[in-house]
């Protein structure tokens, strides 16, 4: 099942979403078409959650994450033993006491209030989820926000043995 989502302009200079008149565009591997272009706005087709479960495996090692100001928070890997790895339980990305780590709940990557959190529902600039050199998705809770992953959702799909 494919669903429609509309993309509104960001305020935010580092989130800001260039309009570009395509004609077909490629993210994670699911083509879309946008159907309407201009300055603040574009219809775009985007795969429902079963399609995004499918399209995880690809991310793994090809994927990374951005927090605010650019800061890189981790390398979306299922491997455990690297040290980027938002799957290594111990490693900087992917502890519950790093301080660039999503699982860190004391962090602000991690908490409920901070605006760069994750899981803050209400987060305005929670982490980006870039893929091929493209941003793809907001990491986020905050489903207010269009283009949204969960962060549960993608822990628990990448890296099941030692999500939270």
């Amino acid at each position: 099942m494919i669903q429609f989502l509309r993309f509104i302009g960001l305020t935010s200079p580092l989130l800001a979403v260039q309009t570009l008149a395509l004609m077909s565009v490629q993210v994670l591997a699911v083509s879309f078409t946008p159907t309407a272009t201009n300055q603040n706005s574009q219809e775009i087709l985007l795969a429902s959650h079963g399609r995004i479960l499918q399209i995880i495996p690809q991310l793994d090692g090809n994927a990374y994450l951005m927090g605010n100001g650019g800061t890189f928070v981790g390398l979306v890997s299922s491997d455990p033993t690297a040290n980027n790895s938002i799957c290594n339980s111990s490693g900087p990305y992917g502890s519950q006491d790093g301080v660039l780590s999503i699982r860190n709940r004391s962090g602000n990557l991690g908490n409920l209030f901070s605006q760069i959190s994750a899981y803050n529902s209400n987060a305005k600039q929670p982490p980006i989820l870039i893929f091929k050199g493209k941003r793809m998705v907001f990491l986020t809770k905050n489903t207010s926000l269009d283009k949204t992953l969960d962060p549960d959702l993608l822990l628990n799909t990448l890296c099941p043995r030692n999500s939270l």
